[in-house]
């Protein structure tokens, strides 16, 4: 068991000298008055020959005339003679461990996006300006997936999809002084509880706080079934020059959630807004806004408008958001 330990000991903590300067003093040994080397004796927790991090210091003076070695003291280091040159401490700074936490953050990052681009596959994306909807508004979308705008839709709305059922939206609503992130979710959330689906939430789900083209936003996630399917529903709300936005994303069956889920993480990063926008007073959107039918068929549940039949099993409430973004 000791030479278990004595090795484990041997593993992980090391020990290093460093000699950081010198200087003339009289030897408590050899009484002469020599060169004395300041060492800076450094304990590391290491892992085999990494040294992760330094967790003791010990200063001794060593002389080079006697090779009499003894801990530093006050008095001692006060006295030493070094021409008037300083002699620094060794800094217990865990170098390694932040070499490490680097190249985890750094395989972290290339992991999620190795695992975004396999799931997107084959998709391309390029940069599209919300148009007449959102002129602000630049953003990426698949390269292969149907747009179209319905200006005269409350609200206006930009609808991005591909006849799978998987699709994007972004929406927007103008009501001078009365749009934040809470009215923005809670209107846009009204229309989206009277689909005829199961198991939606019957009031806004609590989500967390994002961003959205360098403004602070709110996001939503939850999943629900709509016709027999189980489906995802992740939306943004975000405020800008007292405009209201909401993006949404939906996406139907297990591979039709992992891939929207991954297209919503690319095209919410490249969200941008590209110019100011003055409300428009004469553009007041209506408090509960309607959603269109999408441009092209789709089994999407954003299509449909019907409340849910009486009896159909309803998600269990959840906390209440917090919108102090």
């Amino acid at each position: 068991m000791d030479g278990l330990l004595r090795a484990l000991v041997g593993v992980l903590v090391k020990q290093r000298s460093r000699i950081r300067g010198s200087g003339w003093l009289i030897c408590p040994n050899c009484h002469e008055h020599a060169s004395q080397d300041v060492v800076d004796q450094m304990t590391f927790l290491s892992f085999f020959f990494y040294r992760l991090t330094p967790v003791a210091r010990h200063r001794i003076l060593h002389c080079r005339r006697c090779d009499f070695k003894r801990p530093s003291t006050s008095g001692e280091m006060a006295k030493l003679e070094t021409s008037g040159t300083s002699i620094k401490r060794a800094w217990l700074f865990p170098v390694g461990l932040i070499g490490i936490l680097a190249a985890a953050f750094f395989g972290y990052v290339f992991i999620v996006g190795s695992a975004d681009s396999a799931v997107i596959g084959d998709l391309k994306f390029s940069p599209i300006s919300g148009g007449v909807i959102a002129p602000a508004v630049q953003v990426e979308i698949p390269n292969t997936w149907n747009v179209a705008f319905a200006k005269s839709h409350t609200p206006p709305q930009m609808i991005v999809n591909e006849t799978s059922g998987t699709q994007m939206a972004i929406y927007v609503i103008r009501d001078p002084g009365h749009v934040t992130l809470q009215t923005m979710m809670e209107a846009h959330y009204k229309d989206i509880v009277n689909f005829n689906a199961q198991q939606v939430p019957r009031s806004v789900p609590a989500g967390e706080c994002a961003h959205l083209g360098g403004e602070a936003a709110y996001k939503i996630e939850y999943t629900f079934k709509a016709a027999g399917n189980k489906a995802v529903m992740i939306v943004y709300v975000v405020v800008h020059d007292g405009v209201g936005y909401a993006l949404t994303f939906t996406g139907q069956s297990d591979d039709g959630i992992t891939k929207i889920t991954a297209i919503a993480h690319h095209v919410s990063g490249s969200f941008e807004f590209t110019a100011q926008e003055t409300p428009d007073p004469s553009a007041i959107a209506s408090a509960s806004p309607s959603v269109a039918p999408t441009p092209t068929p789709t089994p999407t549940p954003i299509a449909a408008t019907t409340p849910a039949p009486s009896g159909t099993p309803t998600a269990t409430p959840g906390p209440t958001p917090d919108y102090a973004c």
